[in-house]
């Protein structure tokens, strides 16, 4: 688990959700570190060591119903916590209409794979700009972070 329950940004953006389940991560302590910061609720996929808990088929009726806001990636240096400064009036860097074509692009995969036969992916999203993996402190006039 990095900072993800330590993270104000990302916990005020949880709390601002108004779905069932604010975001979806990693497992149940990255879950629970999320759900105390925002006080939401967070589904821990993959559940407690490796439970195949929710089944992928569960995640994707959960996600279609529209009842994650989020997927937040826990373990890694740069995930959801690195994209909440989104610019007001803009979509998020992982918002509705990347997860939306990951999501198909995943269920045509696995259709692909069971079927055998080729899968056209319908989805389509506009590539969010690289993601500056140092402090911007140009942001600040005294250089200073932010």
């Amino acid at each position: 688990m990095n900072d993800e329950g330590t993270n104000a940004q990302l916990a005020g953006m949880l709390a601002a959700t108004h779905t069932q389940w604010s975001a979806a991560t990693n497992g149940s302590q990255s879950a629970a570190a999320l759900e105390i910061a925002s006080g939401t609720s967070v589904m821990a996929v993959g559940g407690w060591s490796g439970d195949p808990v929710p089944t992928l088929q569960q995640f994707i009726d959960d996600v279609h119903a529209g009842r994650i806001s989020y997927y937040v990636e826990a373990g890694r240096g740069v995930g959801l916590a690195d994209f909440a400064s989104t610019p007001a009036g803009q979509e998020p860097r992982a918002g509705g209409a990347l997860a939306f074509h990951v999501l198909d692009v995943m269920e045509a995969l696995l259709s692909s794979a069971h079927t055998g036969a080729a899968v056209t992916i319908t989805s389509t999203c506009e590539r969010p700009p690289p993601v500056h993996l140092r402090p911007r402190y140009s942001d600040k006039q005294d250089g200073t972070p932010p």
